[in-house]
């Protein structure tokens, strides 16, 4: 069965859109925060129509970011594309991380230079990582970026920051997360 909104499957249930859709020169990307009924959590949902080859070298990639053992890239959890009587879409699911982006943070200032100075490591990290495996990383910014509830304190420079930030790579929601 598939889901009237996203036409992928009902195992993935939409909560919210998370941005305006976004236009790429193959489709359009919409990306939502979802809820896996099998996994019985939140899940970041990118859905890019059509399918076709475009779909597939996106999904590809998404793969080869899910095969990377790294606390600094984001979890990739399924990536499919539907069969053209079921959906003409490819989607990629990854791990919701939950918190503030990184352009609300900095709305109440400055951060302070030694967790600044993790942040970009922790960033840094997993592009390099990305890179390593052929992936070109881009558009990490600071309203793309988000800080789970944990990482506040773990990366506060009152405490040395011990939690890797994650930073997802394309096609993913990009975030980075201090666990």
């Amino acid at each position: 069965m598939t889901s009237t909104t996203t036409g992928l499957p009902d195992r993935y249930r939409p909560i919210d859109q998370l941005a305006p859709d976004e236009p790429t020169p193959t489709g359009v990307i919409r990306s939502w925060r979802a809820r896996d009924r099998v996994l019985n959590r939140d899940v970041a949902l990118r859905v890019h129509t059509p399918g076709g080859p475009a779909a597939r070298a996106w999904i590809g990639r998404a793969l080869t970011a899910g095969g990377l053992a790294t606390p600094a890239l984001s979890m990739v959890y399924d990536a499919a594309e539907g069969t053209p009587d079921d959906s003409p879409a490819a989607y990629v699911v990854n791990e919701w991380i939950d918190g503030q982006t990184l352009a609300e943070r900095l709305e109440s200032g400055p951060l302070p230079e030694r967790e600044a100075r993790t942040v970009v490591r922790r960033l840094a990290e997993g592009v390099a990582e990305a890179h390593r495996v052929g992936l070109a990383v881009g558009g990490l910014t600071p309203s793309t970026s988000s800080c789970g509830p944990v990482a506040w304190s773990a990366c506060s420079p009152s405490r040395p920051p011990r939690a890797p930030c994650r930073a997802t790579s394309p096609p993913s929601v990009r975030s980075w997360s201090c666990a």
